[in-house]
């Protein structure tokens, strides 16, 4: 009897795929009863957000897995139109925010959840990187943060498109120096040149690394608005810009050592680390 291997082989992706999917919405939807508790009161050290444990490991393993079998199966672009809250109350949200490969688990080891929290921690070896790999046309992001301090630490939130055939990509940022703790800085890129002439500085009014604060980046076809507090601070459209990204987006959040740029985000100083910055929720609403 002859064997179609092309058809065995048909039908064991779609099986394993098919099966981590599953997991992966069993995962994000799970009851508060089954998620790890992670809590900073039930912390060995709740001096040090870093020693919260953000995933169980079979959790992780299981996570690692579906991300494998999601890779060739799914176009990572996200179907439903409903907006997506990441609370961190629980480990699911970790997972669900990290949910593919677009190195966006770069430095995994220094994200944490505690006290209801995404916690990113900042080394001399390494700062933390992460975000969805879905894809959007439009859509809106906010996230209620606490920033990193000192010199040279930079927090980030922002946009970013796939790298073109020419190593390049489109990007909007929220961008946070600890040098300069009262105000926040917008920049976008397009195909890598970025657009104006430089930063558009906002004044908060108050050290961003002390408080929390809600920031957003509103994008469309025909205009990007950031927003502090609900507040638009900043408006760009298409039609008045030399320049205008106009490539799917995926979002991101950092805490990095911006010491190469010193003259923009000065010298940091390494035996101040571990320096922390700290996100109570991020909420994604799509425009569809």
């Amino acid at each position: 009897m002859q064997i179609d291997v092309r058809a065995v082989l048909f039908l064991l992706v779609t099986v394993l795929a098919t099966g981590a999917i599953a997991s992966v919405v069993r995962l994000h939807h799970a009851s508060d009863s089954a998620a790890t508790d992670v809590s900073v009161a039930n912390l060995p050290n709740a001096s040090d957000p870093a020693a919260a444990v953000p995933i169980d490991s079979n959790v992780a393993h299981q996570l690692n897995t579906n991300a494998s079998a999601l890779q060739e199966s799914s176009i990572n672009k996200r179907q439903s139109c409903a907006p997506i809250t990441y609370d961190f109350d629980s480990a699911s949200d970790l997972i669900a925010l990290t949910d593919s490969n677009f190195d966006n688990n770069f430095c995994s080891e220094n994200a944490r959840i505690a006290d209801g929290n995404l916690v990113l921690r900042l080394t001399p070896e390494c700062g933390p990187s992460i975000g969805p790999t879905y894809e959007f046309r439009e859509g809106k992001v906010e996230a209620r943060i606490r920033t990193g301090r000192t010199s040279g630490v930079v927090t980030s939130l922002y946009l970013r498109s796939g790298v073109g055939p020419d190593g390049n990509q489109d990007e909007i940022d929220i961008e946070f120096v600890g040098k300069d703790p009262s105000r926040f800085q917008t920049f976008f890129w397009v195909n890598g040149k970025r657009g104006q002439s430089g930063p558009v500085y906002h004044d908060v009014g108050q050290d961003t690394s002390a408080d929390y604060h809600v920031y957003g980046v509103d994008y469309r076809a025909d205009s990007i608005s950031w927003q502090l507090d609900g507040e638009t601070v900043r408006t760009l459209r298409r039609s008045e810009a030399e320049i205008f990204p106009d490539q799917p987006q995926r979002f991101k959040v950092t805490l990095w050592d911006g010491s190469s740029y010193d003259d923009w985000a000065g010298k940091s100083d390494k035996s101040q680390f571990p320096q922390y910055a700290y996100f109570d929720w991020i909420k994604f609403t799509p425009h569809c």
